[in-house]
């Protein structure tokens, strides 16, 4: 109950939970942005390993009022063929 009650005050868009699940199908695609509560450890380990397979740039970034911004850049796409 306390985890629902931060959430519906800090005023993000995206929860905890959803922005780890957001993170791949960005980096598949066109890459993007959005704006969550501060990340979990989840978050920022489901970064590292979609850095490690992928070519994109995940960030985080501290907004003032205790939110993050998350800005996934899909750089050069590797070739399959």
């Amino acid at each position: 109950m306390a985890e629902a009650s931060a959430f519906l005050t800090a005023g993000a868009p995206v929860g905890p939970h959803l922005a780890d699940q957001l993170l791949l199908p960005m980096a598949l695609g066109a890459g993007g942005h959005f704006v969550t509560v501060a990340p979990t450890l989840h978050t920022l380990t489901n970064a590292e390993v979609i850095r490690r397979f992928l070519s994109v740039d995940i960030a985080f970034e501290s907004l003032k009022d205790r939110n993050g911004l998350v800005a996934v850049s899909v750089s050069h796409r590797r070739s399959h063929l």
